[in-house]
């Protein structure tokens, strides 16, 4: 998780925020179901759209290195 986390500061966001925007920046992906039970969990959702721009090609080659996809 290390390598993850130091993506995600590299991008200047959570481990969260990046996870939920390479959700949603998945073409395999048609639906990403969330669920928050406090208003700041809805706010890292939310910010997590403005990761989806920054993930480039070798930001998207990385994490799937990490995680082996």
């Amino acid at each position: 998780m290390n390598r993850f986390s130091d993506l995600a500061k590299e991008l200047g966001c959570t481990m969260a925020q990046l996870a939920m925007a390479w959700v949603v920046s998945n073409p395999d992906v048609s639906v990403a179901l969330t669920g928050a039970s406090r208003p700041e969990q809805l706010n890292d959702i939310v910010k997590s759209l403005e990761i989806v721009p920054k993930l480039t090609a070798d930001i998207q080659n990385k994490i799937e290195e990490i995680f082996k996809t």
